[in-house]
């Protein structure tokens, strides 16, 4: 496999990554005219669902917010109030039932919920779920830059977070070594010259870890 062709690409992109501080950890509140795109449905150990109203999805596809536009779609997030906090879910699959969206669910993590309505402190791990009936809201580029933005500890940024174009998206050093992984891609798509590169920014920011 001939790796090449996306050598150079990558190494800027390490490049311009490394000289920037980490991104904030608070954000600022969700717009408030955006409103709730439904509800939940079921919460279960095996999975979650949640209704959606297909014409609130559709009048928010021409969002500004890109992450708000994407609101509902697989591999889109949504978010749950509960009690202080923001609970944030991936939207695994979708169907169609009655003339409104049902959508299956797994649980990201939980935020901390201001009184403005904005989210700082994600954590993975889900303390307090949510109950039937619950508002179902879109997660804007603020909660994803809540929710991925990197911290001070040794990372590595490689990209961005889908489908916004500023929030960073960061490999942690420690808990990447401490278990198994695995870099997925098509043939061509730079694999080989992606873990090459990974390794030597790794054995820069800590010569002992690779050792």
């Amino acid at each position: 496999m001939d790796d090449q062709p996306n050598l150079q690409s990558f190494v800027n992109e390490i490049s311009s990554f490394s000289d920037e501080g980490p991104a904030p950890k608070t954000v600022a509140p969700l717009a408030t005219n955006v409103q709730a795109i439904g509800e939940v449905m079921e919460i279960a150990g095996s999975g979650s669902r949640i209704r959606m109203d297909n014409a609130v999805l559709a009048a928010l596809l021409n969002h500004s917010d890109p992450s708000i536009a994407m609101s509902g779609q697989v591999g889109s997030q949504v978010k749950m109030a509960v009690g202080n906090s923001w609970l944030i879910a991936n939207v695994r699959t979708m169907k169609g039932e009655g003339g409104e969206v049902v959508a299956a669910i797994d649980f990201l993590g939980e935020g901390v919920r201001d009184a403005r309505g904005g989210m700082s402190n994600f954590r993975r791990g889900v303390t307090r779920y949510p109950i039937p009936g619950d508002k179902v809201l879109p997660v804007s580029t603020d909660d994803l830059r809540a929710v991925f933005a990197a911290d001070d500890n040794p990372h590595i940024e490689i990209g961005t977070v889908y489908p916004t174009e500023e929030i960073r998206g960061a490999l942690y050093v420690d808990p990447m070594l401490s278990k198994h992984f695995a870099v997925l891609g098509s043939t061509g798509t730079g694999k080989s010259t992606s873990v090459s590169l990974i390794l030597h920014r790794i054995s820069e920011l800590s010569p002992r870890a690779i050792s």
